[in-house]
């Protein structure tokens, strides 16, 4: 006869100084996304003064890591009650000030969309299950990316961040940035790439499986290029990618670029030249 499943264990995991209660061998794989760990942390420093909403919140793992970073407010949603209630205990036992609520993340960001713009979230966090499990069912999965995402970038305030994330490991990273560049076209938004992550480094992904490297985090800034607070994030990005300035030299005068090169051409004519006599030209033959 089969065995009656044994009952999830209940034990408290402490990850960059916040406290989670985790049921061990219940919910969704271990009862937390340990693969986002470092995830947690970036947002735990993206967070300070900043207002977060983190949609698909689970446990509160990426909420209550951006209440412990100092964020001005933390709003939590998810379809699953039990784990709504469980980031309700993890925000009360770590004393961290987070609401959380249960309900559809979609109709949430509507609902944010619909906002003046200084009420909605500048850092907001979608970060789905895994939709595409079955080659069959990636043409569904990456239609829910576009309308999530479509609606994340409506949602969020002009120049505000977003963290997107898909674990579907038949949807690889190029892909991914395909449907946020679809997104961003549906939507009329500028999205500008700032950084690209992926699992926690106890995650190591064989080079014959490229598979494994299964989790996709994006951080975006959205708005025109400088405006609102990603912009912040977006010039600390270039400049660190940039590397030390290079002076350039221009082709022709072999003076600095920017300096005084002087005139680049020569006088100009005047009078036209002579044209080129190739000869008297034949008689064109008489038209009947």
């Amino acid at each position: 006869p089969l065995e009656a499943p044994k009952p999830p264990i209940q034990v408290r995991v402490e990850e960059h100084g916040v406290g989670f209660r985790v049921a061990a061998g219940g919910g969704h794989k271990s009862g937390f996304f340990l693969d986002q760990r470092a995830n947690r942390a970036r947002v735990g420093r993206l967070a300070k003064g900043r207002d977060v909403f983190d949609g698909m919140t689970y446990t509160g793992g990426f909420a209550l890591a951006a209440a412990a970073g100092g964020a001005a407010s933390v709003r939590g949603m998810d379809l699953d009650e039990r784990a709504v209630e469980q980031a309700r205990t993890n925000a009360k036992d770590g004393d961290l000030p987070a609401t959380f609520a249960h309900g559809d993340v979609y109709h949430a960001l509507r609902d944010l969309a619909a906002q003046p713009p200084a009420e909605r979230p500048d850092l907001l966090i979608v970060d789905p299950p895994k939709w595409a499990r079955d080659r069959k069912g990636v043409g569904v999965a990456l239609a829910k990316y576009h309308d999530l995402n479509r609606l994340a970038f409506q949602a969020v305030r002009p120049g505000g961040l977003v963290f997107t994330h898909s674990c579907s490991g038949l949807v690889d990273e190029p892909t991914f940035l395909r449907v946020l560049r679809g997104a961003s076209l549906d939507t009329r938004i500028p999205v500008r790439v700032l950084e690209i992550h992926g699992a926690a480094a106890d995650h190591p992904v064989a080079l014959h499986a490229p598979e494994g490297r299964y989790l996709k985090s994006v951080l975006v800034a959205v708005g025109h290029e400088g405006e609102g607070p990603g912009g912040d994030e977006e010039r600390e990005a270039r400049t660190r990618d940039a590397g030390p300035p290079v002076s350039r030299r221009d082709d022709r005068s072999g003076l600095r670029a920017g300096g005084n090169r002087g005139p680049q051409r020569g006088p100009r004519r005047t009078e036209p030249g002579p044209r080129r006599d190739n000869g008297p030209r034949k008689p064109r033959p008489p038209r009947f």
